[in-house]
């Protein structure tokens, strides 16, 4: 008798030795994984607040963002790229001046009387070759040089009349084109005249 209440004496002592121990590796599995799950947090928080560093400094750069920091010759390559993606008759002299069916040639005229959005002044007219192919495509450039006015139309006849933009694009847009390969080849074979 006494050896079996000893034995169930002993058996409950190993259980609750045993609840014990699980418990404090229950504890023990518990502040492990709340540690982990607070220093995932911390660590995705550095990252967020990294991305968002990196953001506002690419964003400072951009307003940031000179033309005059591109040679002349790449920043006719870029407008065209950008204008391209919104009109059809650029993406047709883009896709001429890329694959060697000419020259990208960019004549500078006297914007007054002839576009709405005059700017510095001068207007940028793109031809290939010195061939407009019966159309007036170009650009003027913001006084301030933020912004940049693109046009097409069909030559002028007899009757002049003001070009308005087709669409607007920003200097930013044009300086982050620059930096493309296809823009600098482009710049490569691209000649710049002024209008006698």
């Amino acid at each position: 008798m006494i050896k079996k209440k000893l034995l169930i004496t002993s058996i409950a002592l190993i259980m609750m030795t045993l609840a014990g121990c699980g418990h404090k590796t229950q504890s023990a599995a518990t502040s492990s994984s709340s540690s982990t799950a607070t220093s995932a947090k911390v660590s995705n928080q550095s990252q967020v607040s990294s991305a968002n560093s990196s953001s506002v400094s690419e964003k400072q750069a951009e307003s940031n963002a000179s033309l005059e920091s591109i040679e002349p010759k790449n920043v006719a390559g870029a407008v065209l790229t950008v204008g391209a993606q919104s009109d059809e008759a650029w993406q047709n002299l883009l896709d001429s001046a890329s694959n060697g069916d000419g020259n990208l040639q960019v004549t500078l005229e006297d914007a007054s009387g002839m576009v709405t959005e005059t700017g510095t002044g001068m207007f940028y007219s793109f031809t290939l070759d010195g061939n407009n192919g019966g159309e007036i495509n170009g650009y003027t450039i913001s006084q301030d040089e933020k912004t940049i006015y693109l046009y097409r139309e069909q030559s002028h006849g007899s009757a002049e009349r003001t070009i308005q933009p087709f669409k607007t694009i920003s200097v930013q847009q044009v300086v982050k084109a620059a930096q493309q390969s296809k823009v600098q080849e482009i710049g490569n074979n691209t000649t710049i005249k002024e209008d006698n």
